[in-house]
């Protein structure tokens, strides 16, 4: 068995309801085609073929219902096939199951009542190459008609320009003209182009004749494309900086917490003020720190010009969750079990804490904590909460209560509420109620209280 020899491979999978084009190539080879029964599909089916000369390869699915054959029942999901690309050094090589020269590991989904169309093409380092697409349904009762073509081969000249100038940090399409042969391609998986100064540029083709150059920084390098045939086309690249300009124009913040901001694309020095110190501070690199909620504004001034963001400083919303654990007849409470998600402190108060029969006033009770003192539960932390009946025992049914209370965060007051179960922990500010961490990921909520040793 020969060594095996590096393949260089290009994917391109696009997917249509509509017909599939493919520039304006002319296939040379109908290499094969067919259709393939439910009955080959339920334990997968390879297409076999072998490609031994330059040249790319262009396939086409159409996945049907085999009830009617008709291109109709798109569906949701994974109803349909699914399709993986191998290449062997021989057929040899495939039928002892070797391992394969390139292994496509993922794995490109068509749906049920849609064409697909795809190709790859190989270089002169894959000589004698046998390829096998592996298809295998994900529902039942269809059919798959098929079909591979080879196409022209690699482009054996081009147009492009001298030169080009971009803007840093910005993208800019390379115009590509005059391709021989008509609708041949350029590019080789992106082996064959490059620019001699990453710092500066760096680009992205599409392993066909679309390529994109980003301006890094400002400078000069060169944009080379090498075809298949050993020609050279060479453009000059220039990287401009835009105008000078903040990183940000606006920005809201926590309490204490701080930001970068930067004035860009400039060397000279940069001096910063803030309208209000009492809100946020800006130091002489531009790092602002939130003080106090409010607004203000900050300036940066370099080359006698004014350049402004805007700072908001507001509360902190609360992330939490809550869960009605159980109601001790004996000893007259309800335990809540509160986890405090977010980075500063939960404070529970006694005060205004309520318990509301789903059916009956008669069994609404207040509440109070434990010698009316308030708890805290610190950042990431969890704690059982308990809350104490006044007067006589209310009904024993927990999934007829809910617990309404009280508690701060981050300055500001709320009001919390709990039933029987996590999907109704919510909090209230002003006149609206807010569902808290728990409701919303209640896959979350399950594993946490597994978890949880109370």
């Amino acid at each position: 068995m020969k060594l095996f020899k590096k393949l260089v491979l290009s994917i391109a999978i696009f997917l249509s309801l509509c017909s599939i084009g493919f520039l304006d190539v002319k296939a040379e080879t109908l290499i094969k085609k067919g259709k393939i029964e439910p009955y080959n599909l339920e334990v997968g089916y390879p297409i076999e073929f072998k490609m031994n000369d330059l040249g790319i390869v262009y396939f086409e699915f159409e996945v049907k219902l085999e009830s009617d054959g008709l291109n109709n029942g798109i569906s949701d999901g994974k109803q349909g096939i699914e399709f993986s690309i191998s290449a062997y050094e021989d057929k040899d090589a495939y039928l002892l199951d070797d391992d394969p020269l390139y292994d496509d590991q993922e794995k490109y989904i068509i749906n049920r009542g849609e064409k697909s169309a795809g190709w790859w093409y190989r270089t002169d380092e894959f000589l004698d190459g046998y390829i096998v697409i592996k298809i295998k349904q994900l529902d039942d009762d269809l059919t798959v008609d098929y079909s591979i073509k080879k196409y022209k081969n690699f482009a054996s000249s081009i147009t492009i320009p001298k030169s080009l100038q971009i803007t840093t940090d910005s993208w800019k399409k390379l115009k590509i003209s005059n391709i021989l042969p008509k609708g041949a391609i350029i590019a080789n998986s992106g082996k064959n182009i490059s620019v001699d100064k990453k710092n500066i540029a760096t680009i992205w083709d599409d392993g066909r004749n679309a390529v994109e150059i980003y301006g890094k920084k400002a400078g000069k390098c060169t944009l080379t494309i090498k075809l298949n045939n050993g020609k050279k086309y060479k453009c000059k690249i220039t990287v401009k900086d835009p105008p000078a300009k903040l990183n940000q124009n606006s920005c809201s913040l926590y309490k204490g917490d701080t930001t970068n901001i930067k004035l860009l694309y400039t060397k000279k020095n940069v001096k910063w003020y803030s309208s209000n110190n009492g809100v946020a501070t800006v130091n002489s690199n531009g790092k602002v720190k939130a003080k106090n909620i409010g607004n203000c504004t900050i300036t940066a001034i370099c080359g006698g010009k004014k350049y402004t963001c805007k700072i908001a400083v507001v509360n902190q919303w609360p992330n939490f969750g809550v869960d009605l654990g159980n109601y001790n007849t004996r000893d007259n409470y309800f335990r809540v079990r509160i986890k405090n998600y977010s980075n500063k402190p939960l404070t529970i108060y006694s005060y205004g804490a309520k318990s509301q029969d789903k059916d009956y006033k008669s069994y609404d009770r207040n509440l109070k904590l434990k010698n009316n003192r308030s708890v805290v539960i610190n950042p990431g932390k969890k704690k059982s909460v308990y809350f104490y009946v006044i007067g006589n025992p209310t009904w024993n049914q927990l999934s007829h209560h809910t617990i309404f209370f009280n508690f701060g965060y981050d300055g500001k007051k709320y009001q919390g509420r709990i039933g029987y179960n996590y999907y109704d922990s919510a909090y209230k500010y002003g006149s609206k109620w807010y569902y808290t961490y728990w409701t919303i990921d209640t896959n979350k909520a399950e594993k946490d209280f597994e978890n949880y040793n109370w």
